[in-house]
């Protein structure tokens, strides 16, 4: 089996203070993995150290059987949103091109950069607003251009902190679909506090809070979830949907092909 992230007896400390104690785990290839936990338990530093960004203390992480900085692999990130600088005046486009800061040749993006930029907004339903400010935007469809943004480098590994903070019930649930869709294509590690949304998704989920207990999600838990999501389109209480998943739905032949 091909591991997209292996992670081996990983610690990390801030100032001394112990954020990630013995951490061990492995995401196959084509895995959709929510790093879910509490507040300051260490998932997004987690994350951090999965791309590369910090350097663990001890133990070691690899993308693909390599070390993350040398792993050649490119990876595809989506930071949490937030609208500090929606009044920037930058197009839809712009920001995608972002994503290929690294590959400009020139003091200008080509025709080609640009088509790519527009498929990636295509691949994310955003291709209609190419010419319009982000701010003009609401904030699912601004998380939307920022994972165009991270698509456009053609990743293999999508990794995305909190996307769906901020925005609403149904805009959550669009951008879970849009990422079980990317997911037939690439690994995804989203991290998310909220359990109720992503529990319908993913197909592992890895509790951390400073150390790290990896848990499958089974196709029917995820038909359920799914199921019992369909028709709310405002608030659904975490005490609520816990409730009513304990209530028995049958199993069905889309729940056995899930």
């Amino acid at each position: 089996m091909t591991y997209a992230v292996e992670v081996s007896h990983l610690f990390f400390a801030y100032d001394g203070k112990v954020v990630l104690e013995d951490v061990s785990f492995k995401v196959p290839e084509g895995d959709f993995l929510a790093v879910i936990g509490p507040n300051g338990g260490g998932k997004s530093t987690l994350l951090k150290l999965m791309m590369g960004i910090e350097k663990p203390q001890k133990g070691e992480v690899r993308l693909f059987g390599r070390p993350p900085e040398s792993s050649g692999v490119a990876i595809g990130y989506v930071p949490q949103e937030t609208a500090q600088n929606s009044d920037f005046p930058v197009t839809v486009m712009d920001v995608v091109l972002m994503g290929l800061l690294r590959a400009r040749r020139f003091r200008r993006f080509d025709q080609a950069q640009r088509r790519k930029a527009l498929e990636a907004l295509e691949r994310v339903g955003m291709a209609p607003y190419a010419s319009r400010r982000i701010g003009e935007l609401s904030g699912g469809q601004r998380q939307r251009v920022l994972i165009a943004r991270a698509l456009v480098s053609d990743p293999k590994i999508l990794m995305l902190d909190e996307p769906t903070a901020s925005i609403d019930f149904v805009g959550q649930r669009e951008i879970f679909e849009l990422l079980a869709r990317l997911g037939e294509s690439m690994t995804i590690v989203v991290v998310s506090h909220d359990m109720t949304m992503v529990m319908g998704y993913a197909k592992h989920a890895l509790y951390v809070n400073k150390t790290a207990v990896m848990h499958e999600v089974d196709a029917h838990t995820r038909y359920q979830v799914k199921r019992q999501l369909t028709g709310h389109e405002g608030h659904y209480c975490p005490a609520d949907f816990w409730k009513d998943m304990s209530h028995s739905i049958e199993c069905t032949e889309a729940c056995l092909h899930e």
